[in-house]
């Protein structure tokens, strides 16, 4: 008979991988819109909690724990000699625009503009040679900040979506994440971080 600690390893487990905010600049963003006239009282937007705020750069969706392994051995290999670099976030906005489901902060690389998105082609490339489905969708690096229900395109919400947020962010690291669907919520677990270069 097969014991209960056995059937959680061999389950599939949910993740990405991303960088994770840190917590004193998810705690400055938070405040800033959370606190705002314009959004504090709508009963229609759920906060994510400041901890939990991430700049997603591949969803890789259920993989094995053999999966994670060889991804995350494979991100340290490739990433060793990837720089550090800075982004910077923009816009808020909500998606998709005709019914909005997220409130979200875009970002945007930083005098360098390539580098975000060639992390993101090097997280994708590693993600599918593992056994991951290729990503379809364009790349838009954002980071979540609520979600939406029942919200109408409401004029006093949607005319002010161009809101600029001036904050950097310092890309130092990446980490592997585990998504954990909870019936109080999702929680997420960080299973490694890949540290880029500091050159």
């Amino acid at each position: 008979m097969t014991s209960t600690g056995n059937k959680r390893r061999s389950e599939n487990i949910r993740a990405f991988i991303a960088y994770m905010l840190p917590p004193e600049l998810s705690v400055a963003i938070h405040r800033e819109v959370s606190q705002s006239d314009l959004l504090r009282k709508d009963k229609d937007i759920s906060w994510v909690a400041p901890q939990n705020y991430h700049l997603t750069l591949r969803f890789l969706g259920q993989c094995t724990e053999n999966q994670l392994s060889a991804i995350g051995d494979q991100l340290a290999q490739e990433l060793a000699d990837f720089p550090r670099f800075i982004c910077k976030s923009g816009a808020l906005d909500f998606f998709p625009h005709h019914r909005p489901r997220v409130m979200v902060l875009k970002t945007v690389a930083y005098r360098r503009m390539g580098k975000l998105y060639r992390l993101y082609r090097e997280c994708e490339e590693i993600a599918v040679a593992n056994g991951c489905i290729a990503d379809r969708h364009s790349f838009r690096p954002h980071i979540t900040l609520a979600r939406c229900r029942n919200l109408e395109p409401k004029p006093d919400i949607m005319q002010n979506h161009k809101w600029l947020l001036a904050h950097q962010l310092q890309i130092n690291h990446i980490a592997l994440v585990a998504s954990d669907l909870l019936p109080e919520g999702v929680r997420y677990r960080v299973l490694r971080i890949i540290q880029l270069s500091k050159e």
